[in-house]
């Protein structure tokens, strides 16, 4: 399976362009599965952004998008998608590792300066401390 592929985000000063992830449902030892799409966040459908400490930024784990790529993981995101994700049905979700293209220096400096947007125009903010 090869690693996903971000496409390049539109960006210009009236242009807010974000991804947004479709957490699909399942059960705590199943794979973690999700859509990835890109929507203007003057125009966002309701999501909830999760705010989680990074820690230790070795791969841990993956999460496999619409079956055919992949993305890694570190513990502390793949344990909150884990934890946040529902049974049945699924969760339209923000998380800055995998909503922003991580290997794409423009990209992460433009998505970081929106970050307060996107935090105040989701649905709520879901925060992970750990497991402990």
């Amino acid at each position: 399976m090869d690693r996903f592929s971000y496409n390049k985000l539109a960006s210009g000063p009236d242009q807010q362009i974000i991804r947004l992830l479709e957490l699909q449902p399942g059960k705590a030892e199943e794979a973690l599965r999700c859509s990835v799409t890109e929507v203007s966040l003057a125009e966002t459908p309701e999501y909830e952004a999760i705010s989680y400490c990074w820690g230790l930024e070795q791969v841990a784990d993956r999460i496999i998008c619409d079956d055919e790529t992949y993305l890694p993981l570190n513990q502390s995101l793949s344990s909150a998608l884990r934890y946040f994700r529902h049974d049945q049905g699924p969760r339209l979700l923000w998380a800055d590792a995998i909503c922003i293209n991580q290997l794409d220096t423009d990209e992460k400096s433009r998505q970081v300066n929106m970050m307060r947007d996107v935090y105040r125009q989701s649905r709520r903010v879901l925060i992970w401390l750990g497991e402990e």
